[in-house]
């Protein structure tokens, strides 16, 4: 019930509102790669790159095969300018 709920605020673009359910799900041991996306992302959308790139790898941790972790793992580091990293995390994504 609260991921559904931390979902739907997030596909809603509602992250003050999903923020504090999904660190109450990964406080409470969830181990869904989902909920370190949805940190990431928002963690992203706020400018915090290093902490953003942190949580996408904890999601992929979680779930190699978790595409949506990699392709916006990848994106900040092409960003950054680490194509090759970003282009090794694409592969595997999509391998």
């Amino acid at each position: 019930e609260l991921m559904s709920t931390a979902r739907d605020h997030f596909t809603k673009g509602h992250y003050r509102l999903a923020e504090p359910l999904l660190m109450q799900l990964q406080s409470d041991g969830a181990q869904s790669p989902e909920i370190p996306y949805m940190l990431a992302t928002i963690t992203f959308d706020r400018g915090n790159l290093k902490r953003a790139i942190q949580l996408f790898k904890t999601s992929l941790e979680i779930d190699p095969e978790f595409t949506d972790s990699s392709v916006g793992l990848s994106i900040i580091l092409n960003d950054l300018g680490k194509y090759d990293e970003a282009k090794k995390v694409f592969e595997t994504a999509y391998s």
